[in-house]
């Protein structure tokens, strides 16, 4: 997880170079680096129509991540409005973070070795070397299939989160919007330090 700070750092010091590249290339120069470092294997992640990466504003059209057995996640039409000169300072600060449609087709497949090592280690959340602020996550539409929980969902999604120091903390909402009745919101905080878990559920539906 110390590799997505290093990543952060590295874009906002490559800034004139990658956003001259970007104008040439229509941004393939960020797309390819995306995916080559966001990858690995039993995950290919597949940017598409990246722009604006390093400015204040940034769009992109679609990112995919499939494994063995295809596409998983499919995200499209998003928008990021972020503080890059914040990455100087240590801090990766998101002001929006908005999204048009989120498919997520199926549970991905767990990596060779993956269920022994989460059996073996206790829960902590990632100590990057950046702070994490988000001030807003919207979701317009977000599409669960029949494998993820039983039953095909559709639902809106907004949450904030943060995370400094190995301490995060996160408020999430979420609305069914097709024929079903289902609203739930959650807030919750977490801390390796004093291993203390902070839960505020509630959840309403329908029978059944």
């Amino acid at each position: 997880m110390r590799r997505l700070g290093t990543y952060l750092l590295l874009l906002a010091a490559l800034a004139g170079p990658a956003l001259a590249q970007e104008e040439e290339d229509g941004g393939g120069f960020i797309e390819n680096w995306l995916e080559e470092n966001l990858s690995s294997a039993g995950r290919d992640v597949q940017v598409r129509g990246f722009a604006g990466l390093l400015s204040s504003q940034a769009t992109v059209e679609e990112i995919t991540i499939a494994d063995d057995d295809g596409v998983w996640f499919t995200l499209r039409n998003a928008e990021l409005d972020w503080n890059r000169s914040a990455l100087f300072s240590g801090r990766l600060e998101v002001t929006t973070l908005t999204a048009e449609e989120i498919e997520i087709a199926r549970r991905p497949l767990s990596a060779p070795g993956e269920m022994a090592a989460s059996e073996a280690s206790s829960f902590a959340l990632p100590d990057l070397p950046v702070s994490v602020e988000i001030g807003e996550v919207e979701a317009s539409r977000v599409i669960l299939g029949e494998p993820v929980l039983g039953v095909p969902v559709e639902l809106q999604l907004t949450a904030t989160a943060s995370l400094d120091g190995g301490a995060g903390s996160a408020d999430l909402s979420v609305v069914r919007i097709d024929d079903k009745v289902g609203e739930l919101t959650l807030a919750g905080s977490y801390s390796n330090e004093t291993r203390v878990l902070n839960l505020d559920l509630s959840l309403s539906e329908e029978p059944g």
